[in-house]
C-alpha cells in the first residue's frame, strides 16, 4: 500500500510505503513511478487544494503501466 502526497497542482510531492512486506526492487519501482504521475488535484469549492491518496499496487510479470502524461484522477 501507497500512500501519495498530491499538491495543488496535481504533482507527487511523496511516496509513503505503508506495507512492511515489499521487497525493495518493487518498492522503488513503484515509488519511481508514482512520483512522475500526473493528477487532477483536490478540490474544495472550485479551489485546487493538497490531498492524500492510498493505492494498493499488484505487480504482475507482463503489464504495461499507462503511457507518460496521463492524468488520473485524484479522490
Amino acid at each position: 500500500m501507497l500512500r501519495l502526497l498530491i499538491n495543488e497542482a496535481g504533482d507527487v510531492d511523496k511516496v509513503i510505503v505503508e506495507t512492511v512486506d515489499v521487497p525493495g526492487e518493487l518498492e522503488i519501482l513503484a515509488s519511481q513511478a508514482f512520483v512522475q504521475a500526473k493528477f487532477q488535484p483536490g478540490l474544495r469549492g472550485e479551489m485546487p487544494v493538497k490531498s492524500q491518496m492510498l493505492v494498493e499496487i499488484t505487480f504482475e510479470s507482463g503489464s504495461t503501466p499507462p503511457p507518460p502524461g496521463t492524468m488520473l484522477p485524484a479522490r
